[in-house]
């Protein structure tokens, strides 16, 4: 728990001043609140009447861990039109299919959804949370991201670390056909010596063949206004879903909503 002091305040009963104690605040509590705040303010911020249409917005929840099994999802699931909820990832908690929850163990990929969930397998929004996205064994992923021209929701704890998405999305690497093959080798390599996620190199490694589309930047890296506690102070990266930022594959049709 942090103790966070709420209210000071000084008030006169009967002629004698008393103090109002201090709430204590639930950081674990208020990060998980955060996951589905960030959910639903990304779908009401790129598609404003998604909770009006006919059909369900299905999300696909990348890098699930325990982090996200941890969450209350049950406000979405109880919707009257409740989004689809699509957690995948080498260390995700498997759950029992029901209401609007659904998980897939393994390393992201369209054609793995597609195996698992047919119809689900389209997603309207893709939700990363806490994830160094910029980095070597995210690379693969990435690459798929950009190629499918879906909208990518990004959550990190520092907002360097959105610096450094941008500075990759200026990268010839990511995008020279005749330099990313042999990027894209060289993170198999780190993914294959990685606990936990080796075991899914192999078959990881056929994803995000053929030409890489720039990316489009949907909104850039920012506080995000669902975080637990507003940015801190000194550099501290130590709260979940601080900043946020948005991007999606440029070869994709601009549409005001999804």
């Amino acid at each position: 728990m942090i103790r966070v002091v709420a209210a000071l305040t000084l008030q006169l009963i009967v002629g004698v001043a008393t103090v109002t104690p201090p709430t204590e605040f639930d950081l674990a509590k208020a990060e998980g609140d955060s996951f589905v705040a960030t959910l639903r303010a990304a779908l009401d911020k790129l598609s404003p009447s998604w909770m009006t249409l006919p059909q369900r917005r299905v999300v696909h929840l990348l890098g699930a861990s325990e982090a996200e099994d941890l969450v209350d999802w049950s406000s979405l699931c109880k919707m009257a039109n409740p989004p689809s909820l699509v957690f995948i990832g080498p260390q995700v908690v498997e759950r029992q299919t029901g209401s609007c929850v659904h998980t897939l163990k393994g390393l992201y990929s369209h054609d793995k959804v597609h195996k698992a969930v047919p119809a689900l397998s389209t997603p309207d929004l893709i939700l990363i949370y806490n994830a160094d996205l910029h980095m070597c064994p995210w690379r693969r992923t990435l690459v798929e991201l950009l190629q499918s021209g879906r909208p990518v929701v990004l959550t990190t704890y520092c907002e360097h670390e959105g610096a450094m998405m941008q500075r990759l999305f200026r990268s010839p690497d990511l995008f020279d056909p005749e330099l990313v093959p042999a990027a894209l080798e060289s993170c198999d390599a780190i993914v294959r010596h990685l606990p936990v996620y080796g075991i899914y190199a192999e078959d990881h490694a056929t994803v995000g063949r053929g030409l890489v589309p720039w990316a489009r930047e949907l909104w850039p890296i920012e506080a995000n206004p669902n975080a637990p506690l507003p940015p801190l102070e000194d550099g501290d990266c130590s709260v979940r879903n601080s900043y946020w930022m948005a991007f999606h594959g440029a070869a994709a049709s601009a549409k005001e909503e999804l």
